[in-house]
């Protein structure tokens, strides 16, 4: 029997099926599950918009595509509302295009459920909860603040929520989910396990839209790919790849973007996964737009090789992406720092394609700050000449006093007229916009 006394909660008349209490509150999902044991689906719809274009204005073009700053964008061109289809990942998917994700147990669906709740309750309500709630009492798992919680209501208080929530765990001996390690999972009897590695992944670099530019980078889990239903588009190499892969997995966890949005620009639209190496597998976990319900988990030795294997792969650079991946690769960004210079992006000139650009900052890029911000910039001929000489050239450059530079300068503040403080009278001042 129940070890805890039930919390003062929504009230719910209730119906028994078998071994199952069926709060009335709860039938209707209940009824939808078919008296299978699979997970309840509810159907979700999206619409997301550029934050650009509430003002009228398209997403547009960046500094460069993505050579160690942002990417560029040709603009989403309005709302753009889709219903996301949540790939087969280990389950079959449900009739409304999300994963039937066929767990361990009914306490590893509530556990899952509840890992939204942690530290923060989720932004999309609590029926995902009261779904698994509901499909435990299907499933045979019966406790007194289980029945409340399955027959609550969607617009019940998210505090009374989680109380129950958190009742119907310490009833079930299930730990409370750690917001650090949501690759743990719960099996039968409360036990806590990692996800096990039976996943695999793939990547490919391709051409991205023509209205974009640049590349993007294709995740394929279990043959499926995963940006399209995530924030729409690959990342660009140069923000995942180049000059470090962030998609090295270490025993310390990190947050790496996976996809951008259609429109190129990632924040308007974005898939991030937490990277984590535990032993021998890889955890990856979805953060913002996720294109499924559940993370998943790689064999290491598979996971590294094909991490590798994508990172020496430059097929697909044209001249321009191989003198940004040197140029990337080389420069001292020690020496740079002690000018108060920071790399923001290299790349062909939009402006004359025969001229290689570099773009720095120096200053302060905070509009609550009196500090000035400056983006400087250096332009070296292409011509005829091959990649490794023209990287060559900006590394010997670069390793120059700023002073020697023939550069030119930006204030991004109003009211800043005065040229950078390593500025020479070789510098000028240039006006953008």
């Amino acid at each position: 029997g129940p070890r805890n006394e039930a919390p003062t909660g929504p009230t719910a008349t209730a119906l028994t099926c078998g071994t199952a209490v069926i709060p009335l509150v709860g039938m209707a999902a209940f009824l939808c599950s078919g008296l299978s044991s699979r997970p309840l689906s509810t159907s979700r719809e999206a619409v997301r918009c550029c934050p650009r274009t509430s003002t009228g204005v398209r997403c547009g073009p960046g500094p460069g595509p993505g050579r160690g700053g942002t990417g560029r964008g040709s603009g989403c061109g309005g709302v753009r509302g889709r219903s996301p289809k949540s790939v087969a990942i280990g389950g079959p998917v449900a009739d409304d295009g999300w994963v039937d994700h066929q767990f361990a147990s009914p306490e590893h669906r509530l556990y899952d459920a509840a890992s939204h709740w942690y530290p923060e309750p989720p932004g999309d309500g609590p029926q995902r909860l009261i779904d698994a709630a509901v499909q435990c009492l299907v499933d045979g798992v019966d406790f007194p603040s289980l029945r409340i919680l399955a027959g609550a209501s969607p617009s019940d208080r998210n505090e009374q929520l989680k109380e129950l929530l958190e009742a119907a765990l310490d009833e079930l001996d299930i730990p409370r989910p750690d917001p650090t390690s949501p690759w743990q999972q719960v099996i039968a009897g409360g036990r806590v396990t990692s996800r096990q590695p039976t996943d695999r992944i793939r990547f490919e670099l391709r051409p991205a839209d023509g209205s974009v530019g640049g590349h993007e980078l294709l995740v394929y889990v279990n043959d499926v790919e995963v940006t399209r239903p995530g924030a729409g588009m690959g990342m660009d190499p140069f923000d995942v790849l180049i000059p470090d892969n962030r998609l090295v997995a270490t025993v310390e966890p990190k947050r790496v973007p996976i996809a951008r949005c259609e429109c190129g620009v990632y924040g308007c639209g974005m898939t991030d996964a937490t990277i984590v190496r535990e032993g021998g597998a890889v955890h990856w976990d979805w953060l913002h737009e996720a294109p499924m319900d559940h993370g998943v988990t790689f064999d290491a030795d598979e996971y590294d090789a094909e991490v590798a294997r994508v990172a020496a792969d430059h097929r697909w650079e044209r001249p321009e992406d191989t003198t940004a991946r040197l140029v990337l690769e080389r420069v001292d960004r020690a020496k740079l720092a002690e000018q108060g210079l920071t790399v923001s992006w290299v790349a062909k000139d939009h402006a004359d394609p025969d001229v290689f650009k570099v773009a720095l900052f120096a200053g302060s890029d905070g509009y609550d700050s009196s500090e000035p911000g400056y983006q400087i910039f250096l332009r070296f001929p292409r011509g005829d000449r091959g990649p490794e000489q023209v990287a060559s050239e900006v590394d010997a450059a670069l390793r120059l006093p700023p002073g020697r530079w023939k550069a030119t300068w930006h204030a991004i503040k109003q009211g800043a007229d005065r040229p950078p403080p390593m500025a020479s009278w070789r510098w000028r001042r240039e006006h953008i916009g």
